[in-house]
């Protein structure tokens, strides 16, 4: 159940008793009235008694109706009860909507649901702290990668140029529950960052929020949205008839192969029809002859491609590392551990034989992304006292693409860039939804 029906179910009867309240004020009598004619009650003989225990009964029904509302308003999600929004008229319903008594309570119940949701003490820390730290952070790191010095300069514009948007997630869903949602996104044409109220209640974390913001920011100059940006502003590939020749031009160099490597997060491309598939296998050691089958169609890493998300996971772990060394100098090996825990947290519920399997899946699977990407990280292992190398995966070392190239062992492809297998989704995960760009 997600966070905005779960803080409803909690205070369902709260809710309820307060419609129940209200209803029997005498100076709510006509707000009374237009529920019960919204609700199919007008002529009911209970609400139209003058026996008590019979009025009673009538507003418990209105007030299980205006419940009903009430959620649809705040979780986006209608009931299927007897007397739910579902079966009102729309013209009716206004009357409700708009009356003054419904909207107080609404406003109040929204006030105290949030309170829930998302602390402003915790928004203001990211807004003020973590935020422009990461964005500095994140510049920093491409600055200290040997990429060619024009490209450089306007990847760290960009970084520097991203703007803290607030909380508003509307977009991602209806009613309250945007405020709820455990989500947060970068805008490539607004160059904005939003994070959504799910991430700001009582289950906020320092690693989790600081390794999400730098992920997000990672997509201004992730393989696809590089390209986002006016002319003179961006990094655009020379030929998008040949996918091994667009992978060599992205700025930090090795990076895309050392990610498709089955040594690492092997990061695929979705499968294509049986006449492309073959040649949209994501391959440095591709030749153009290869391409040829595919000349009507230009390569993109913005639609079925996982390296998008691979490449912000590998930034963001990597500015994860920086920002708590530089921010909690005195964190001990098992608090360091416990942190770490928690960048995936709310994304390790492990799937179940009833998930509907999708057919491709633009993140790796979240095993993969902790496994092959974040506890690889060398810097991460020494502060959790692990040992200096992992025993299976490799980390991608972009500072130093030639040695980088060496552990992949040369230009070999991922066996699963051929024939892309479906994945296992996961389940409502906040990093599911946090890229494209979510």
């Amino acid at each position: 159940m997600d966070t905005a029906n779960q803080a409803f179910k909690e205070n369902e009867d709260k809710i309820r008793t307060q419609f129940l309240t209200t209803l029997a004020k005498p100076e709510s009598d006509y707000f009374r009235k237009i529920s019960m004619q919204n609700f199919g009650l007008i002529d009911s003989p209970d609400c139209n008694s003058t026996d008590k225990d019979r009025i009673d009964k009538c507003n418990y029904n209105i007030a299980i109706g205006l419940t009903s509302m009430a959620k649809a308003e705040i979780t986006g999600v209608f009931s299927g009860n007897k007397f739910s929004a579902s079966t009102q008229s729309l013209s009716d319903r206004q009357y409700i909507l708009q009356n003054k008594t419904y909207k107080d309570i609404l406003a109040s119940l929204k006030k105290d649901l949030l309170g829930k949701a998302a602390s402003p003490e915790n928004e203001k820390k990211v807004k003020d702290l973590i935020f422009p730290k990461i964005k500095k952070l994140l510049a920093q790191k491409v600055n200290d990668l040997p990429i060619d010095e024009k490209k450089k300069s306007i990847m760290m514009d960009k970084i520097k140029g991203i703007q803290y948007a607030g909380t508003n997630c509307e977009e991602l869903a209806e009613g309250m529950a945007a405020d709820f949602i455990p989500n947060a996104f970068y805008s490539p044409a607004a160059q904005t960052f939003t994070i959504c109220g799910g991430y700001l209640g009582n289950n906020f974390s320092d690693f989790k929020i600081a390794r999400t913001i730098a992920h997000e920011l990672a997509h201004s100059i992730d393989p696809c949205r590089i390209e986002s940006a006016p002319e003179g502003m961006k990094i655009s590939y020379t030929n998008k008839k040949d996918l091994a020749k667009m992978e060599d031009e992205y700025p930090i160099k090795g990076l895309i192969a050392c990610l498709r490597s089955e040594k690492s997060i092997m990061a695929t491309r979705q499968p294509q029809s049986p006449k492309n598939s073959e040649s949209a296998t994501s391959s440095s050691e591709k030749k153009t002859t290869d391409n040829k089958e595919t000349a009507d169609k230009p390569y993109s890493f913005c639609d079925g491609d996982q390296i998008t998300e691979s490449v912000a996971d590998w930034f963001g772990d990597e500015v994860l590392v920086e920002y708590i060394s530089q921010n909690y100098p005195e964190l001990t090996t098992e608090q360091w551990q416990n942190g770490a825990s928690n960048v995936f947290r709310q994304v390790c519920t492990p799937p179940s034989a009833s998930d509907v399997q999708t057919p491709y899946d633009h993140h790796p699977e979240v095993q993969a992304r902790i496994d092959r990407l974040l506890l690889v990280n060398p810097s991460l292992r020494k502060k959790m006292g692990c040992t200096k190398s992992h025993s299976k995966f490799i980390y991608c070392d972009a500072k130093n693409p030639d040695s980088m190239a060496k552990l992949v062992g040369g230009k070999k492809e991922c066996p699963s860039c051929k024939e892309s297998s479906p994945q296992s989704p996961a389940k409502n995960t906040s990093t599911t939804i946090q890229g494209g760009v979510r």
